[in-house]
């Protein structure tokens, strides 16, 4: 190249360094990229959509040849004053440098950022971070124990930092584009880890991923060695919190204890629970109590212990057993109270086992005020607005609590059996389909979905797959007897009361649900034997005292009857009215149809009409018991607007009961025309029909074999 003073280019730049372009250009970039880091972190704080960083990142990426441009025309004369260059050739530079960020502009807003109409807005919940799942080769020796160990350790550990919000995650299989799934749940951060096999054992590689910007902000690896936990954690943890601009943790804060022993029979407590079996929950609480007697002022044991006995509870262990463990559960709470009475871990768990419903409210609304992020306290008092009957909180607050446990089968699933109630059923389904969708194993999923389905095949199909899940849960086949006891299936029906029993025998429940299969196919004697069983196991279970007293009405014995109810729901079975618990409608209506077969038809009118003064909510949202209410108060008119309502929208009365409408309750009505009418309009059971569907189901392998008829 020339190298001469036309256009050469040393004159070229040494006009740049003349009109001072370079220092202009460094300037700019540094002066851009230090207001865009700081612009990032204020606006992440703020709760700031995530394109805001990248329409400023475009604004100065497009002024960046307008400001070059304008740095080679102003130029500086000897008395230090400004002036531009106006010649024809410049003033057409500055114009096409102007155009061009103009169009580069709109050219990148249209490609890069999102078009608000057609995607939402990505806002994380502020200071959040998810722990995900360690990935790694199962087939390496110690991956899974080594991987869960740590999950459980780094999510208590974190959760010692009230700075961060835990959003928990879980999954089978690892999500391909992490950043995208992280903006799915509204996460600002992933904190990610891979075990790899490496000389002299396994190693921890960590990583930080920050959401919103797609990019590692911290990463580290580690030798994994299981006498290091507690620091292995900590380092981790602290990484994590430099990262998000947070204070540090001691060891003793992460881990909870000084005691490294202690802390391993805790960490051993946690991942013992996790799996849910009853076995598995008693090994749990055993592992809790060694941790206690370990450190006797560890908080975290004693909550960890009363949490546990609450999970194992749902296993249905004898009474006696019951009595002991709960007394040992309140006082592991009242110890954790008087170790730290601030702690929102423990006031929670504690209004978790009050028995008092104001004290249970004071209780959590005294730990969110302590912790507003504790997640599974927005679900533990949304479960309880939910008995109370304020429907609209306890929906607010289950939605709050799903913010944190966005993939919890659980609380979806609750979710969707709230909205089912409440006549929602699409919104339901959708919700009860994402809670399946997100854990698949989560037996009681099923269950909530086949209560929602009115077709019978359906109900049945996603029973058994529960029970597949899950085949120690007797209860859940005992429903499936009742199921079959539906469609007129005999030998269906005894055969799955048998697996119900068989597969929890010390279940009283397992007994009493199946004594109503039972009863349904009038094998009377046998489902006497059942209620009999289950109250030898449970001597308040209410089902099979009340299925006794139905059976000594019908043998003329009254006062009997009343007897047994008064036993199994003294606080509903008494004849002072105006103090009956009317919040569980379908209970009191059936007290009501037993009463009036023992001839209380006072009684039994003055029940029904309170209740229909008290608790019209309940019953609106439950067409069945409603319609069932003013039949056996013999409201003709009222009788037939429900009726009339469910045939002219979607039905929920008639598909799910098609012989509803032939109880006795409803004998006044038989000649009534315009009765006959919604009768014969009434869509029918195909039972053999149904039964032929199921088989088929069978034969082709998309529902689990049928246990052995009975011969």
């Amino acid at each position: 190249m020339a190298k001469g003073n036309d256009g050469s280019s040393v004159g070229f730049l040494a006009e740049l360094r003349r009109r001072r372009v370079l220092p202009v250009a460094g300037a700019y970039i540094a002066i851009a990229w230090l207001v865009i880091e700081i612009a990032s972190f204020l606006l992440g704080q703020a709760g700031a959509p995530g394109w805001s960083t990248r329409l400023l990142a475009i604004v100065f990426i497009v002024a960046f040849p307008v400001a070059v441009v304008l740095a080679w025309v102003v130029q500086v004369g000897p008395d230090g004053r400004r002036h531009i260059d106006s010649s024809r050739g410049q003033r057409n530079a500055v114009l096409g440098a102007i155009l061009l960020g103009v169009i580069a502009t709109a050219g990148l807003s249209w490609l890069i950022l999102p078009r608000i109409d057609d995607a939402p807005d990505y806002e994380p919940i502020p200071n959040s971070v998810a722990i995900l799942p360690l990935a790694g080769d199962d087939a390496t020796p110690n991956v899974r124990t080594v991987g869960e160990t740590m999950l459980i350790a780094l999510k208590e550990g974190l959760a010692q930092s009230r700075q961060v919000n835990q959003v928990t995650l879980t999954f089978d299989d690892r999500p391909v584009d992490l950043a995208a799934f992280g903006r799915d749940f509204r996460v600002a951060s992933l904190l990610v880890g891979r075990i790899v096999q490496v000389a002299g054992g396994l190693q921890i590689d960590m990583q930080l991923l920050d959401v919103g910007r797609d990019r590692v902000s911290w990463s580290r690896s580690f030798q994994w060695d299981s006498t290091r936990i507690r620091e292995t954690g900590t380092t981790i943890a602290n990484g994590v919190l430099e990262a998000m601009g947070f204070a540090a943790i001691s060891e003793d804060e992460f881990a909870g204890t000084a005691n490294r022993e202690a802390y391993d029979a805790l960490l051993e407590g946690f991942e013992l629970q996790g799996s849910m079996a009853s076995q598995d929950q008693l090994l749990a609480i055993e592992a809790f109590q060694r941790a206690i007697e370990l450190d006797p002022r560890y908080l975290r044991a004693y909550v960890g212990l009363a949490q546990t006995i609450y999970i194992y509870f749902y296993s249905g262990p004898p009474e006696e057993e019951r009595e002991v463990l709960r007394r040992r559960a309140l006082d592991a709470i009242d110890t954790a109270l008087q170790l730290d009475d601030q702690s929102a871990y423990a006031i929670s768990m504690a209004g978790l086992w009050e028995q008092n419903t104001a004290l249970k409210i004071q209780a959590y609304r005294r730990a969110l005020d302590l912790d507003p992020h504790f997640g599974m306290t927005y679900f533990r008092l949304g479960m309880l607005m939910w008995g109370e009957g304020n429907l609209p909180e306890a929906e607010r607050l289950i939605r709050k609590a799903l913010e944190y446990y966005p993939m919890s089968g659980n609380q979806r699933g609750d979710l969707a059996w709230l909205l089912f109630q409440q006549g929602r059923r699409e919104e339901a389904v959708a919700e009860i389909n994402r809670a399946i969708a997100n854990n698949p194993r989560h037996v009681g999923n099923y269950v909530k979905f086949a209560n929602m389905s009115s077709d019978p095949v359906e109900r049945i199909r996603l029973l058994r797959k529960a029970f597949e899940l899950d085949p120690g849960r007797g209860m859940t086949a005992a429903q499936i007897s009742q199921e079959y006891a539906t469609l007129g299936a005999k030998e269906e029906t005894l055969a799955w009361a048998r697996v119900a029993t068989e597969a929890s025998p010390t279940d009283p429940w397992a007994w009493s649900g199946s004594m109503f299969a039972l009863i349904d196919i009038e094998e009377t004697d046998l489902a006497m034997n059942y209620a009999k069983r289950a109250l030898e196991l449970d001597p308040g279970n209410r089902f099979a005292l009340r299925e006794l007293g139905a059976m000594q009405i019908a043998a003329g014995n009254a006062e009997a009857a009343l007897r047994l109810w008064q036993v199994s729901h003294p606080s509903i079975a008494t004849r002072e009215v105006e103090t009956v618990d009317m919040s569980n409608h379908r209970i009191v209506i059936d007290l009501a149809v037993n009463l009036l077969q023992a001839g209380e038809t006072g009684w039994a009118h003055e029940l029904l009409d309170h209740l229909l003064q008290k608790n019209s909510d309940g019953l609106q949202t439950d067409p069945y018991y409603r319609v069932l209410a003013y039949a056996l108060l013999g409201r003709r008119d009222e009788v037939l607007e429900v009726l009339q309502s469910t045939v002219d929208g979607s039905n929920p009365i008639l598909e799910e009961d098609a012989m509803l409408l032939t109880r006795p309750e409803f004998g006044f009505l038989r000649d009534d025309p315009e009765f006959q009418a919604i009768l014969e309009g009434a869509p029918q059971l195909d039972r053999q029909g149904a039964l032929r569907r199921l088989r088929e189901l069978e034969r082709n392998g998309e529902i689990p074999p049928a246990p052995d008829l009975p011969t």
